[in-house]
């Protein structure tokens, strides 16, 4: 008899080793599939992150967001003029070959000139006349993975 419980206790810290071992190998592949979905993709892309505001009027605060530009495209400030006066303003992405240029920009019957102010690097286009280069998506990314981490292994500590 005391063999067979012996035998039991035996199996019993086996399976709760191969509990152990499952349950880590799953927090390790729920990490890594974190890792190739967050964080590889903004490393390895060459597409750029630039501020997006549609064509508003001068005077008004613009609501500005974040976007992502596809492939061949950069980011641009619109100056929006009426004569000699800029009335409109706008922030975006756009195809390179349109940069510098100016052109005819029809709005409620209105021929406007639009002129495409284009920059080439993270967050470039704003409004005011200091750009300012912050990229912070890869720091965002290494974050998410690692509070991510934190809460597949809540046991470790958390550092950042």
């Amino acid at each position: 008899m005391a063999a067979w419980t012996g035998q039991k206790k035996e199996g019993q810290r086996q399976q709760g080793l191969e509990d152990v071992i499952r349950n880590k190998m799953f927090h390790f592949i729920c990490v890594t599939i974190s890792w190739f979905c967050l964080v590889l993709p903004i490393v390895l892309c060459d597409n750029l992150f630039c501020n997006y505001s549609p064509i508003i009027e001068k005077e008004k605060t613009p609501v500005i967001i974040a976007t992502e530009c596809s492939a061949n495209k950069t980011c641009y400030r619109a100056d929006v003029r009426y004569g000699k006066q800029t009335v409109l303003k706008g922030l975006g992405c756009i195809d390179k070959n349109k940069c510098d240029k100016i052109e005819n920009y029809l709005l409620k019957g209105v021929v406007y000139t639009i002129h495409y102010d284009c920059c080439d690097w993270e967050f470039c286009n704003t409004f005011s006349d200091k750009s300012v280069s912050t990229s912070l998506c890869p720091t965002v990314a290494l974050v998410t993975v690692a509070v991510a981490a934190n809460v597949v292994w809540p046991h470790m500590p958390l550092v950042v």
